[in-house]
């Protein structure tokens, strides 16, 4: 597509907590090739809302274990059809016709993320999957849908994430050097440098992921609201350094993981069904696990040769006081804020990047960064799938 000075695209993202659908109608104006050359740049947030999947579908998406291909060839469309829900109600509560919308940039659920294997003499690259049919969002909503945002980056020896560095970096570019975290069921950091080839990201391990599963566990809930039943626990010294002892911390960037690593399969098995263990203090454990781990990524590889002073989270576990608090603690003399001091939602800022990404899609700008992904070049990211 040609360039323009303004596009209007809602992204959609779910993340690896796979509960709800993240959508966010956004204004980009001054989009084009040349994007970094604009002094005008501006993203605009104009709504945002998170529409929860359904029942079942959510029950299907964290059972992955037990479903046979064609659920997954089922779930595929589910997701897209929840997808597309979500965006037509995000221009409806905009007050924004559907048609008035230059595309929708969807990421989609990932199924399951194979970052590479090897090193570089013997490199294997990776592989990821993520379902949310975008022929089906492109039916449903009448415009041209961008998804598929890992597979060129990955073809490239990439890790395929974090995507989201070059979004990051257009948003708070002025508050350089600066640190944007995303805390969702998977943690990751941004390193927002003066100039775009300086910015680095990665993930740096488990965000609320282990939290959740606990939850489910001892609990049969989703998630431990505000981190309550955390709070009134008392972390088990052992487990925790077994936890902390895991080979992925050791590893430099670039580096990528999901649930895969931090899941539920770890809880099995640090946590065996024999094991009784109060559910209180094995979420304590898991919130300690978090801040720590993510503590251990800033000492070793942000603040090392960085300037950085602020790091601001967004993202689901932003909503867990408790483990905010700890991070809070955790990573001083950084100081922690919320994306929303900067005018973005801590909820919305995901989906808010994947427009900003799905606009320079639109206008072919290449924005995956290979010095973040580890990626032999950079490439523009995702595929368009028009409506009809």
């Amino acid at each position: 597509m040609s360039p323009a000075r303004r596009r209007l695209v809602i992204g959609l993202m779910s993340g690896t907590s796979r509960d709800a659908v993240d959508a966010a109608a956004v204004s980009i104006t001054g989009a084009g090739p040349d994007l970094f050359d604009l002094p005008n740049i501006k993203i605009r947030l104009i709504h945002h809302l998170s529409v929860r999947y359904p029942r079942s579908l959510a029950s299907d998406l964290l059972s992955l274990d037990s479903l046979t291909s064609g659920d997954i060839c089922r779930i595929n469309v589910e997701v897209g059809e929840a997808f597309a829900r979500a965006a037509i109600k995000c221009a409806e509560g905009a007050g924004i016709a559907l048609k008035r919308f230059q595309a929708v940039a969807s990421h989609g659920q990932t199924l399951w993320h194979i970052p590479p294997q090897g090193g570089p003499k013997r490199r294997r690259n990776g592989s990821t999957m993520q379902v949310g049919e975008p022929a089906v969002i492109a039916r449903r909503t009448g415009l041209p849908v961008v998804s598929g945002f890992r597979a060129a980056d990955m073809a490239l020896g990439g890790q395929g994430a974090p995507l989201v560095a070059y979004a990051d970096y257009i948003l708070f570019k002025s508050k350089a050097p600066i640190a944007v975290h995303n805390l969702g069921g998977i943690s990751n950091v941004t390193l927002v440098t003066p100039r775009l080839e300086g910015v680095r990201a990665f993930d740096t391990g488990p965000g609320n992921s282990l939290m959740d599963a606990a939850m489910r566990r001892y609990f049969g809930k989703p998630f431990d609201r505000g981190g309550a039943k955390a709070r009134r626990g008392r972390p088990d010294k052992e487990l925790l350094r077994r936890l902390l002892a895991h080979p992925y911390f050791r590893m430099k960037p670039p580096k990528s993981t999901g649930l895969e690593t931090f899941g539920p399969a770890m809880l099995d098995e640090v946590l065996p069904s024999s094991s009784r263990k109060r559910g209180e203090d094995v979420l304590a454990t898991l919130a300690q696990f978090t801040a720590h781990s993510v503590a251990h990524a800033y000492r070793r590889f942000v603040l090392p040769g960085s300037a950085i002073t602020e790091a601001v989270f967004s993202g689901g576990g932003t909503r867990n006081t408790f483990l905010m608090e700890l991070l809070g603690e955790h990573i001083k003399p950084v100081k922690l804020s919320l994306s929303d001091s900067y005018g973005v939602p801590a909820q919305a800022k995901e989906a808010l990047a994947f427009a900003v990404l799905g606009a320079a899609r639109l206008d072919d700008v290449r924005t995956s960064l290979p010095g973040v992904t580890g990626a032999s070049g950079s490439v523009m990211l995702g595929s368009i799938t028009h409506a009809s």
